[in-house]
């Protein structure tokens, strides 16, 4: 038997509740102040964007081996961040405030550096790690919106990625230190 639409969008919103307000790993990222990490990333003089983010969550992906082999490709792993704070963003594609999904992991240096293929993600502070669909990841857009008391979306406000159009948009991730990374969620506030 078919699930019905309305049957299909609580599922989905529940997977994202769940996300953002189950439990998870504790993470510990860097204990530099916001200051201390902009001169450190101004120090390191990287080549690349780079992104201070608090109140992250690392995403462990569940991928099929396709998948998996179809990021290996492009030197990725199945991980992604979302972060509840950009506290700096170098691009300028985000402002303070803002949430924030990465597109997948390139690499990750020094417990608490994130890097994608564009940009590197400075983990402050302790995160959470969890697991989670990419098709619940892919859900994350500028039409959901997180408050303090969680998840807060109705069918109407919420636009659902399929997973291929969430793959289609992180196969977009290049080299290109002038384009922004996966996107940015406006904080509904």
């Amino acid at each position: 038997m078919a699930c019905s639409l309305s049957e299909t969008t609580m599922s989905e919103l529940d997977s994202l509740t769940n996300l953002f307000n189950g439990g998870g790993e504790v993470m510990t990222g860097s204990p530099m102040t916001d200051e201390q990490a902009l001169n450190f990333m101004r120090d390191l003089r990287l080549n690349t964007e780079y992104c201070l983010v608090r109140d992250w969550i690392w995403i462990d992906l569940n991928v099929t081996p396709a998948q998996l082999a179809e990021l290996g490709k492009t030197r990725r792993q199945p991980a992604v961040i979302f972060a509840h704070s950009v506290i700096y963003d170098s691009a300028k594609c985000w402002d303070v405030g803002n949430l924030v999904r990465t597109s997948p992991l390139h690499e990750f240096r020094n417990g608490f550096l994130f890097q994608t293929l564009n940009s590197v993600y400075v983990l402050l502070g302790d995160g959470l790690r969890k697991r989670a669909a990419v098709d619940t990841v892919g859900q994350i857009d500028g039409s959901t919106s997180v408050t303090a008391s969680g998840l807060s979306a109705s069918t109407a406000e919420t636009h659902l990625h399929t997973q291929k159009q969430w793959q289609e948009a992180s196969a977009g991730d290049s080299n290109d230190a002038g384009s922004c990374d996966a996107g940015a969620v406006e904080t509904g506030t």
